[in-house]
């Protein structure tokens, strides 16, 4: 089974990164690889569902598909679904989420990067050692 260590500072967390992309079997594979970006995204245990920053949104020219209310750590907010296909290509093969709903949010210092929630984390097997400062993922 594929596994990734890294080390991480226990001040800005764990972090991988990620290419996010139309889905292909929504918009065919010449057109969602044109739309490929790669983000920076902090592994984030207390996040239900996985968002990527407004600014990733719009360079990729994503079309909101629902908008729902969320329930954040202060308060609830009305935010927009899109849909993207995820690849994590630090394994070896690589691996794909095809065609999974994300929101867009607005992160405060204009990060373009996003947050992995556990709609993601529930698929794959994570350890986080907090002395020893690494985290491992296996798919």
């Amino acid at each position: 089974m594929p596994q990734y260590r890294n080390q991480f500072d226990p001040g800005t967390g764990a972090h991988i990164d990620v290419i996010v992309s139309k889905p292909i079997d929504i918009y065919g594979e010449e057109y969602a690889a044109r739309s490929e970006t790669r983000l920076h995204m902090l592994i984030d245990t207390g996040a239900s569902k996985t968002a990527i920053g407004t600014k990733a949104i719009q360079a990729m020219n994503l079309q909101p598909v629902e908008k729902r209310t969320v329930r954040f750590a202060t308060a609830e907010r009305s935010v927009n679904l899109y849909q993207i296909d995820m690849t994590c290509d630090i394994f070896s093969p690589p691996f794909y989420l095809a065609n999974i709903s994300v929101m867009g949010f607005d992160f405060v210092d204009g990060w373009k990067g996003g947050i992995l929630g556990r709609d993601f984390l529930e698929k794959i097997a994570i350890e986080i050692n907090g002395p020893e400062k690494y985290f491992k993922i296996t798919v």
